[in-house]
């Protein structure tokens, strides 16, 4: 776990995939923020 919460400035992905264009430009458009990939949404890291 890596200690962090999903919330409007943090994103846990999975795996990338093709629409981590749309996450990065509503990061970009909002206050910023930080996209975690290979993290499930309760924060485990998954490899």
């Amino acid at each position: 776990m890596i200690g962090l919460t999903e919330d409007k400035r943090t994103e846990f992905k999975i795996k990338l995939t093709d629409n981590i264009e749309k996450e990065v430009i509503a990061f970009l458009n909002t206050d910023g923020g930080n996209i975690f990939i290979g993290v499930d949404d309760k924060g485990n890291i998954k490899v």
